[in-house]
C-alpha cells in the first residue's frame, strides 16, 4: 500500500507571522489607494489676468503681422488671433502635423526657448506667392526644400519684428532664430511633457486658403515676467477708463446759452436776419447777474 504523505503542521508562531505579513500588505494597498497623483498640468498655471494680458499682446501681434504680410505678399491676406490657451507641452507637440515648419526661438534676456509653427496650409501658399504664383496652392503636405525654407525665413523674421514691437510696451524682449525643423519629434525632451504651456493661435487667410501660425510659450519663458502681468492689467484698465472718459468729454456736445439781460420789447427788424454767430447789443442793468443755461439747467 502507498504511504500517506505526512502533512506539515505550522506552529502557532509561524501562523502569527503569516497573518501579520498579510495585514501589512493590506495596509500598504490602502495607503496606495489614498495617494493622489500629482498632475504637472496644474503646477504654477497663469492667472486669468495674466492670460488676458497675453491675449491683448497677441491681438496686437495679429494686427501688425496682418499689415506686414499684406505689404510683403502683395495679395489679399488677413491675420486674426483665434485663441490663447493653457495646455501641456505634450499636448502641443502631439497636435502638430508631420511634416510642418517649426522654428525654435531664443528669448533674450530670459535665455529660454519658445516655439513658432507654420501650418502647411500657410507655408506652402506663402512659398507659392513668393515664387511668383497666385498664392492659393496647397496640393499635399510634404517636407519643404532648402530654397523654400529660405523663402519662409523672410516671413519668420517679419513675425519676429511684430512680436518684438507688441512686447515692447511691457518688456524689452528680443527673439532670435535658434533652429528650424520639420519633424515635431525633435521637440521631445526640450521641456517636461506635463509642463505648463501657453499657446497663441493665429489664423492666417491668404486669398481662399486659411491656416494657422502657433506661437507657444513654455512656462520657463513666462515665469520671470508673469508677476508684472496683473499689475499691467490694472494699469491698462485704469488707463482705458481714463481715455474713454477723456474721449467722451472731448467729443461730446452740450448746448450752452448765456443771457446777460432779458428784453421785454424787441423789434422784428432787429432779429429777422439773425443767423448762427449773430448778436444784438441791448441796454442792460449794471450789476445784474447773468444766467448761463447748460443743457436744461440754469447755472450762475
Amino acid at each position: 500500500m502507498e504511504e500517506t504523505p505526512e502533512i506539515e503542521k505550522l506552529s502557532k508562531k509561524e501562523i502569527d507571522d503569516l497573518l501579520s505579513q498579510f495585514a501589512e500588505k493590506e495596509k500598504e494597498t490602502e495607503a496606495d489607494a489614498d495617494q493622489v497623483e500629482a498632475d504637472l498640468y496644474y503646477f504654477n498655471p497663469l492667472t486669468q489676468d495674466q492670460v488676458d494680458t497675453l491675449h491683448s499682446i497677441h491681438q496686437h501681434v495679429a494686427r501688425l503681422f496682418s499689415g506686414s504680410l499684406l505689404s510683403f505678399l502683395r495679395c489679399e491676406s488677413h491675420v486674426d488671433l483665434v485663441s490663447t490657451d493653457q495646455i501641456t507641452y505634450e499636448e502641443f507637440y502631439r497636435s502638430l502635423p508631420n511634416p510642418t515648419f517649426i522654428v525654435l526661438l531664443t528669448v533674450e534676456p530670459i535665455g529660454e526657448k519658445m516655439v513658432v509653427e507654420f501650418s502647411p496650409t500657410v507655408s506652402f501658399p506663402v512659398i507659392d506667392r513668393l515664387a511668383g504664383g497666385y498664392g492659393n496652392v496647397f496640393l499635399r503636405n510634404r517636407e519643404s526644400t532648402e530654397l523654400e525654407e529660405i523663402l519662409l525665413e523672410k516671413v519668420v523674421y517679419r513675425l519676429l519684428d511684430c512680436l518684438q514691437e507688441a512686447w515692447a510696451p511691457f518688456f524689452r524682449l528680443t527673439f532670435h532664430v535658434e533652429e528650424e525643423m520639420q519633424n515635431p519629434a525633435h521637440l521631445l525632451g526640450l521641456y517636461p511633457n506635463g509642463g505648463n504651456f501657453v499657446l497663441d493661435t493665429l489664423e492666417v487667410r491668404i486669398r481662399e486658403i486659411s491656416g494657422t501660425v502657433s506661437i507657444g510659450y513654455p512656462f520657463p519663458v513666462l515665469s520671470p515676467i508673469r508677476t508684472s502681468f496683473s499689475q499691467w492689467c490694472r494699469n491698462l484698465y485704469s488707463e482705458m477708463a481714463y481715455r474713454s472718459l477723456s474721449s467722451r468729454l472731448r467729443n461730446g456736445t452740450t448746448p450752452v446759452f448765456t443771457a446777460m439781460e432779458t428784453c421785454e420789447r424787441v423789434l422784428f427788424n432787429d432779429i429777422r436776419w439773425f443767423a448762427v454767430g449773430s448778436h444784438d447789443i441791448q441796454p442792460f442793468t449794471v450789476g445784474k447777474v447773468p444766467i448761463v443755461r447748460i443743457g436744461e439747467e440754469c447755472k450762475i
